[in-house]
Order: C-alpha cells, then structure tokens, then sequence
C-alpha cells in the first residue's frame, strides 16, 4: 500500500460494523445497444451493485428502452449526457452541472467541488480520477488526494478512474464507499469474469473490516 495514507473509515456500514464498498460498472460512451445491453447484464450478475448508462450518441428511445427493460440486482444510473424522457432509477451529473432537485450522485475532482456538490443536493460522489486512466496517462489526483476529498464531506464517495482489483484494499483504507470501474469492467474482453474479480476483491475488504469491527466489540 502507498506509504503516507491513513485509516479513514467512512460512516457507511454494514449491519456487522463493517465499512461498505459499492461496486459500479460504467459503460464506456461508445457502445452500441446490444453490446451495452450483453455487457450489462454479465457485470450486473457478476457481482455489480450499479451499472451506469454513460452513451452520449445514443438516441432518447434508445436509452428509454433500456429503462423501462432493466431489471435484477444491480441499480441502474444515467449520465445525464445520454438523452431518455423515462425517469431513471438514479442519475449522475458531471461536476458543473446545474444544481438538481431529485436524488443524484456527482463527479468530482478536488475537495472543494466536493463540498459544493453536496451543499447543491448530492448524495453520493464519484471523485478521482485517482489513478491514471488508460485514456489519460498521468492524470490521477492520486489516493491522498482522494482521502481529503472523502474527509472532507459526509456523503458516500466512490473512486473512479484507472482502477484495478488490486487498489481495493488501498481505496478501502483510504475510505472509499465502493469503486466505479469503466474499461476494466464493461469495457473488458469478458465482463462477466473481470468483475468477478473486482468483486471477490471488495468482499475480501468487506470481511476484513467487518472482522475487525467485531474484534473491538
């Protein structure tokens, strides 16, 4: 684990005192229906607790279809820059949208955006990226960063960008209320058997901190 970073235990619990982690999979903006759909489908049985519709060339019929078809374990959210007249079960807004009404997550990227986020009506953030994304080599803000920014507010923060099975028990020391994966998921040669990976990876944090919650008591 990087040096430097500290235990953050976001007040996000499961009934056993452990800290919860959420599993997202994003879609990757230029998928078409039918590969979106099969993809979907693999990562939500896989083990994803939310899939994000995230196809800015789709038309609103399309995305509507999908809304009115989605169904199963895994919650379904729309990035507001893909069209729909269907309301959604969750929406996603990008940083310097608008302030919204109805229930919303929010991307963010420094502690401030953070911070106005949820003063403007967000209940839960995706921050980052905190690692290099493969279509923004050098980017990432980096896990310290991304701990200030889950100090810094009292809402779930997600990790997104450039994430891998293997920053699980990072970004759960650091605080992390789950991961939003684009390319390793959705965008993956099998979908189905990367985000079993990711998966295991989450329960294993899951676990462990459920354990040490019931060791203290």
């Amino acid at each position: 684990m990087t040096g430097g970073v500290f235990f953050c235990v976001p007040p996000f619990l499961t009934q056993s005192g452990g800290v919860m982690m959420e599993l997202h999979a994003i879609s990757t903006g230029t998928m078409p229906p039918a590969l979106w759909w099969q993809a979907a489908q693999a990562v939500q049985f896989a083990g994803a607790d939310a899939v994000h519709l995230r196809e800015p060339d789709w038309t609103a019929s399309e995305a509507d279809a999908v809304i009115r078809s989605w169904s199963g374990p895994a919650r379904l959210i729309l990035n507001t820059k893909t069209a729909y007249t269907v309301r959604p079960e969750g929406i996603h807004l990008p940083e310097h949208a608008p302030p919204e009404t109805v229930p919303h997550s929010r991307s963010v990227h420094s502690p401030a955006a953070a911070e106005q986020a949820v003063l403007n009506g967000a209940e839960r953030l995706i921050a980052g990226p905190v690692y290099p994304p493969r279509s923004k080599p050098g980017a990432g803000i980096g896990i310290e960063a991304f701990s200030r920014i889950v100090r810094k507010v009292n809402v779930p923060v997600i990790a997104v960008g450039g994430i891998k099975p293997e920053h699980m028990e990072e970004l759960y020391q650091a605080g992390a209320a789950g991961a939003a994966v684009i390319t390793g998921m959705m965008g993956a040669p099998d979908p189905e058997n990367s985000t079993r990976q990711y998966r295991k990876e989450v329960e294993r944090c899951m676990t462990f901190s459920s354990s040490a919650a019931e060791f203290k008591d």
